[in-house]
């Protein structure tokens, strides 16, 4: 049996007891196995996201799907679909490699920041914050530490 079909059936095996008392399904995939994602968000104004994505924050054109459109900064997808209402819920963090990456986007972007950069001691991050164009939260950060690499795939 497939791994797909053997989880769907819940045998014990593949699931686990979750730290809420409740059996969640443990994701066992081959190590050969790539799994990537993309953030969706709803949107009244494709036209206006878009532009504002690409021009504005520097994203790249992905996929334009007519409806929806995904953009692409570094190993982070995004997409917006033409919708009748607005996603605004979570955040959406670019990171970058040095605090004078970090500033230089703040000098572009600085009519429409929220906050001035700042070291978040907390969290060994450089961060400031500002809004789309329908209120969703975007976060421009550094990591102050060493991090792991990232995996990037091409298709």
């Amino acid at each position: 049996m497939s791994r797909l079909g053997t989880w769907v059936t819940g045998e014990l095996s593949n699931w686990v007891f979750g730290e809420l008392g409740n059996w969640v399904m443990r994701l066992s995939f081959n190590k050969d196995f790539i799994m990537a994602g993309i953030v969706f968000f709803k949107t009244k104004n494709l036209d206006l996201i878009r532009d504002f994505y690409l021009s504005t924050i520097g994203m790249e054109p992905w996929l334009d799907q007519k409806d929806c459109v995904i953009m692409q900064h570094g190993n982070l997808l995004l997409g917006f679909c033409d919708r009748n209402t607005i996603d605004q819920q979570g955040m959406i963090t670019f990171f970058f490699r040095s605090i004078e990456e970090v500033d230089s986007v703040y000098k572009k972007l600085k009519p429409i920041s929220t906050t001035e950069p700042t070291e978040n001691e907390k969290y060994s991050i450089y961060q400031f914050f500002a809004n789309d164009p329908e209120g969703r939260i975007l976060e421009f950060q550094c990591f102050l530490h060493p991090l792991p690499p990232i995996l990037s795939v091409s298709y």
